[in-house]
């Protein structure tokens, strides 16, 4: 009969179950509560990553593992004394007793330590290394930057999509310039990437290495306009989602002082805009919704006299205020005028 040490399958079997974290506390300075990942290199060659939560209960520690199947055990007999932290873990495994007792040290943030299995009399020991989990990171939605430099102070957007340690999305230098986010990446807490924009009927290649702190990020961009080189200084928060939701009553500016009153009924479903328009020539469907950052654009097309008129809308908002601009589209014909909303209570 093959030996467990031979057998992959059951290495990754056995310590996606059991695979749990001897975690010691060397001085009051050290903890083992909170979050840790865990590795644990098996003889065939094999990693095992290991998710370990230990908080303080009372005066007692205790502890949760959840391995590789994603299956949640309890560690028991959990002691620390000397900078050394012990416990073991027992459970069914495939009809047979599996126990397995844990010893390890930590330094500052770092694991390092030892697990002896035994299951149906089958037993050895592995090697655990590993460190404090950092916290997960969300990029993701838009980010309103300052930009410093020699040449000026300006404020790009970022609008991240992101999944993992990789990340996409669209640079947005002002309303009429646009680029994609380039070479995107998450190590640790510093995102860099790239983008390429017209700047002044110029080339530029802007390369940005920032940190993130919450809802907050700083650091520096090296730009390369045909040959010109600097660095700009960074500051960047979060834009807050805003919300469209609910009936807006619209003023539209006419010829001669004269104004247009209309409706806008909007529902939003996280990016998905839709609604209702109301206005003298009766009610129609908005479409091509969207809210980018604090600006909402869209659409209404009806028919007027035999023709086709479209309305496209533009505004800024600010709580329950919009205001921006409307162009007319009769028949290929334009014209431009402003509008201010307000949201109905």
């Amino acid at each position: 009969m093959k030996t467990l040490a031979r057998s992959m399958f059951g290495w990754m079997l056995l310590f996606s179950i059991l695979a749990l974290p001897a975690i010691a506390v060397a001085d009051d300075e050290v903890t083992p509560v909170g979050d840790w990942q865990l590795e644990v290199a098996t003889p065939d060659g094999a990693t095992l990553n290991l998710k370990v939560n230990i908080k303080q209960d009372g005066d007692k520690l205790a502890g949760t593992m959840v391995g590789d199947d994603g299956v949640e055990t309890e560690l028991t007999d959990l002691a620390f004394a000397d900078g050394e932290l012990k416990f073991a873990i027992s459970r069914d495994f495939g009809g047979q007793q599996l126990t397995s007792k844990f010893t390890g040290k930590l330094t500052a943030e770092k694991y390092e330590g030892s697990v002896d299995y035994d299951i149906g009399g089958q037993a050895g020991t592995l090697d655990v290394v590993g460190g404090r989990a950092k916290p997960s990171i969300d990029l993701n939605g838009t980010w309103l930057l300052v930009a410093t430099s020699e040449g000026g102070t300006f404020e790009p957007k970022l609008h991240i999509k992101h999944d993992g340690d990789k990340l996409d999305g669209k640079y947005e230098w002002n309303e009429n310039i646009t680029a994609e986010i380039k070479d995107g990446k998450i190590v640790d807490d510093e995102v860099t990437f790239t983008v390429t924009h017209d700047f002044n009927g110029e080339e530029i290649v802007v390369k940005y290495k920032v940190k993130l702190d919450g809802d907050k990020l700083d650091g520096t961009a090296d730009y390369d306009m045909a040959g010109q080189t600097g660095t700009a200084e960074i500051e960047g928060k979060r834009g807050k989602a805003a919300s469209v939701a609910g009936t807006w009553d619209i003023t539209i500016a006419g010829e001669n002082g004269e104004t247009y009153e209309t409706k806008a009924k909007l529902s939003q479903d996280g990016d998905a805009i839709t609604g209702d328009y109301e206005g003298p020539a009766g009610e129609a469907k908005i479409s091509e919704a969207k809210l980018d950052g604090d600006t909402l654009t869209f659409q209404v097309a009806r028919e007027r006299d035999g023709q086709k008129l479209v309305l496209n809308y533009k505004g800024k908002l600010d709580g329950d205020t919009l205001k921006g601009e409307v162009e007319f589209d009769l028949g290929g014909e334009t014209r431009t005028t402003t509008f201010e909303g307000k949201r109905a209570p």
